[in-house]
């Protein structure tokens, strides 16, 4: 049966799940940007994905957007919202605004008839007070797990399927995650909201780490003049380690691990840990080493290739002043 789904947010996350649901069900976007909402309409996505842009030209997608909640939250199945949550580094929280504006505008609109499900990064805790708040139980929380520019190939084929609640329409939520995916052997998992929230933001730390600790290696490395590659292909054979995620790099950057680690160094509170403070100190420490390094060498000028994609180059915060020239 064909299922009616609305789609919060035109990003990454928002777009991907917009245009798997559309192959069999009826999906519109609310957007707030109108170039957004006219570049769907005429058939075109709004990030860059080229899987996406396929489906686009491939398939004949039950797809269009709107800038007025009117028109989609009324009389709909399933209400997904994938918006952004900025880390505000004054409360040292994720600034979750925007997800309470949607909901509030959902309950005005029809007082959670239809399940929502928040697939926008929040801090653990979040989606049971907005069940309070709402006095409902039909906000439930499931994390996404997606790359930039992979967005639909990571919807296609999922590494697990996570969902912080337990009911029937979660699960019914889940199935058809589930039947417009490509892998049949993804795992599901049913949780509490707080551990499913949790979930994403260790995940993401510990991807963070990761790259932290490889930076690590190539600093002891610079520092001893020893070769970085060879070292990493020693400990990589280990299957305990594995081949994977292991390039020295600027440091973690992007939009969701900076700001991912902070949420959940937050969380911790009065929880005694080390491990997530030393990565954020971690990176830190790797974005200020390796520019000096590159200094040190005499350069009186430096380019840089392909300086970023968002409007702000995270992994460029704080750094020593930098000096572009055309190359």
């Amino acid at each position: 049966m064909k299922k009616k789904f609305t789609v919060v947010g035109a990003g990454y996350v928002g777009m991907s799940l917009g245009v798997i649901f559309s192959q069999h069900h009826q999906v519109k976007i609310l957007e707030i940007d109108p170039e957004k909402v006219d570049l769907i309409n005429n058939k075109q996505s709004s990030i860059n994905d080229l899987e996406i842009i396929k489906k686009f030209e491939l398939c004949d997608l039950d797809l269009c957007a709107t800038l007025d909640p009117s028109q989609c939250l009324v009389d709909v199945d399933y209400i997904i919202i994938a918006v952004s949550t900025d880390f505000n580094e004054k409360t040292k929280n994720f600034n979750t605004s925007s997800i309470e504006k949607i909901l509030q505008t959902i309950a005005d609109f029809q007082d959670f008839k239809s399940l929502v499900i928040i697939k926008s990064t929040v801090p653990v805790g979040f989606t049971q007070s907005m069940q309070r708040k709402f006095n409902t139980k039909n906000i439930v929380f499931s994390p996404e797990f997606l790359r930039e520019g992979m967005a639909l190939h990571d919807n296609l084929y999922p590494s697990r399927i996570i969902i912080g609640d337990n009911s029937k329409e979660s699960k019914n939520f889940v199935a058809l995650l589930k039947e417009a995916s490509l892998e049949p052997k993804c795992p599901i998992l049913h949780m509490t909201s707080d551990e499913a929230e949790a979930t994403k933001l260790f995940s993401n730390t510990y991807l963070a780490m990761r790259i932290a600790f490889i930076n690590e290696i190539d600093n002891f490395c610079i520092g001893k003049g020893l070769d970085t590659q060879s070292i990493i292909e020693g400990i990589s054979y280990d299957p305990r380690i594995g081949n994977y995620y292991n390039n020295p790099s600027f440091g973690y950057g992007g939009y969701c691990l900076p700001k991912d680690t902070k949420q959940l160094r937050a969380n911790f509170n009065n929880i005694p840990h080390n491990i997530i403070e030393a990565c954020i100190e971690s990176n830190k420490t790797r974005k200020n080493y390796i520019v000096n390094y590159i200094f040190s060498m005499g350069f009186k000028s430096i380019g840089i290739f392909r300086l970023g994609m968002k409007k702000t180059l995270i992994i460029l915060e704080n750094l020593p002043l930098l000096i572009l020239c055309k190359v």
